[in-house]
């Protein structure tokens, strides 16, 4: 697993400072992992979009929550590609 810092960048741009613990379940594909900080701020319905995520020594990506808490919260994604267009999901 590899850990670190990195930024939780929520719909509205909200940027949120948040260490991880990571790990690839195929080179450059598919990761899962857990984020962990203070998010008791922000609103539990965001986790219900995908949410992008920049580490300080990574590649940015996306995630799609599994589970959270107060102080953590379990992921699994896809890589963005570099220069991939972040999309909004439709609203109904």
């Amino acid at each position: 697993m590899k850990s670190g810092h990195g930024r939780l960048i929520l719909r509205d741009g909200m940027d949120v400072p948040l260490d991880y613990c990571m790990a690839a379940l195929k080179e450059g594909a598919r990761r899962h992992g857990s984020l962990i900080g203070d998010l008791s701020k922000i609103d539990a319905g965001e986790f219900a979009y995908t949410i992008r995520y920049v580490p300080a020594d990574d590649d940015e990506f996306t995630l799609l929550v599994t589970t959270f808490h107060d102080n953590y919260l379990t992921f699994v994604s896809d890589v963005v590609q570099s220069g991939y267009p972040h999309e909004e999901p439709e609203r109904s």
